[in-house]
């Protein structure tokens, strides 16, 4: 009989002590965190970043201020991305304000004064839009935004265009329109 009361005293105590805790958090309107809750996983400041081919070989680098992603999100988002194709006779410079990186796809989203400078070459082309998406695989920048096409004295606009690295192609898409001065002179 002792044994029974004892168990059954522990059995009430148990329960009196887990009630008490459940109140105790609703009424504070605190609960057990949720691990569905979004928190960053990761961020760097000041970061850097090269991605090499299967040979070793430097194929773009990226910087930024800052970089962070969250838990729930195959996303990350860049604070004044700087992204550089890097090839040995044609390398570009992009800048932006802002930047998306969408890791299952190897798509960065630039935005806010997006900025394509040639480097290296006399008379450089500079592209500048609000939008562009860069393939990072294919290597390859393309937007179907307004862009700016600007080369020594030559200027042209148009809706959307594409540049192929790999090949040094620009494909102008829509509503092309604009001055070209062919200045064979500059080498």
């Amino acid at each position: 009989m002792k044994t029974t009361l004892r168990f059954l005293l522990l059995i009430g105590a148990s329960f009196f002590i887990w009630w008490s805790l459940t109140i105790s958090n609703n009424k504070n309107g605190t609960s057990s965190p949720q691990s569905n809750q979004p928190y960053i996983e990761f961020f760097m400041n000041d970061f850097h970043i090269t991605s090499l081919d299967s040979t070793g070989k430097a194929q773009y680098t990226l910087t930024g201020s800052h970089v962070e992603q969250y838990n729930n999100s195959n996303k990350a988002m860049v604070t004044l991305p700087v992204f550089n194709f890097l090839d040995v006779d044609n390398q570009w410079l992009i800048t932006a304000d802002k930047a998306t990186i969408n890791k299952k796809k190897n798509i960065i989203k630039l935005s806010d004064h997006v900025v394509m400078q040639q480097q290296n070459k006399p008379l450089a082309i500079k592209v500048t839009s609000d939008v562009m998406f860069l393939n990072t695989q294919k290597q390859t920048a393309y937007t179907k935004t307004p862009v700016t096409i600007k080369q020594g004295s030559s200027e042209m606009n148009s809706i959307g265009m594409s540049y192929f690295n790999l090949e040094s192609k620009l494909v102008l898409k829509s509503r092309v329109r604009g001055f070209y001065f062919n200045n064979h002179s500059a080498k």
